[in-house]
């Protein structure tokens, strides 16, 4: 399934693993010692998988790597998490719940539906940049665990993305700015703008973006960007 496959991916013996593998051990260790003193451990696992995921470009990773790169033993990483699947269930629910907490709050706003709708294109924007992985991963996991594990990847990112959006499309018809729009079409043309750019990272840069996708003008250039075009789509 190439860079979405939850095999053991590359090894530590491949050539082009090895600079990110040096660079991710140093600041495992660094991490590790943080880790000694906060008591933190599964986070600590949690946040050095994601970064190696970024810097990777993939979600193809293996528990050897993530122990390396995070200064704790594999033992340890199975004590938290039971298996490879459990982690990387556990890092979606992690980046998840920030992602969604954010979005609670913004329900909770009282303001017009159209405003509302561009601060939540925006943040999506923003947080998949950074988070560019969550799209490959939570489709692999779908593809490959269990009905049980794809059933609890959708309700921790999707659906509440998804219940957000139908609520901010019904308010908006309701207030006569936008037009009726099928619910499930905006989810996955909303989701699929804001995340490609990020998702294809390497794909990216040897495109229209160039070198300028980690740009922060540019990730907020292009937030403006499909804010403008979907907010025209949906226009009464």
């Amino acid at each position: 399934m190439g860079d979405q496959s939850l095999s053991d991916g590359p090894k530590h013996g491949d050539p082009a693993s090895v600079p990110v593998l040096a660079a991710l051990v140093r600041k495992g260790r660094a991490r590790r010692a943080e880790t000694k003193l906060r008591g933190d451990t599964r986070e600590a696992i949690l946040r050095a998988a994601g970064d190696l995921m970024i810097a990777r470009n993939s979600v193809d990773i293996t528990l050897a790597e993530i122990a390396e790169a995070s200064g704790i033993s594999p033992g340890l990483i199975i004590y938290h998490f039971t298996s490879k699947e459990g982690l990387l269930r556990a890092l979606i629910a992690y980046d998840a719940s920030h992602a969604v907490e954010q979005l609670r709050g913004l329900a909770g706003v009282k303001m017009p539906a159209d405003r509302k709708m561009r601060r939540h294109i925006g943040g999506l924007v923003r947080a998949y940049s950074r988070m560019p992985y969550i799209s490959r991963l939570i489709h692999a996991l779908v593809q490959e665990a269990s009905e049980d594990c794809a059933r609890a990847v959708s309700e921790a990112f999707v659906q509440p993305v998804a219940a957000f959006q139908r609520d901010l499309l019904e308010q908006g018809r309701r207030e006569g700015v936008f037009r009726a729009v099928d619910p499930a079409d905006f989810y996955f043309m909303v989701t699929g703008a804001c995340d490609h750019l990020f998702a294809r990272r390497g794909l990216s840069r040897h495109g229209p973006a160039g070198d300028d996708v980690d740009d922060e003008a540019m990730k907020e250039r292009y937030a403006r960007s499909v804010t403008a075009m979907v907010m025209a789509g949906i226009a009464a």
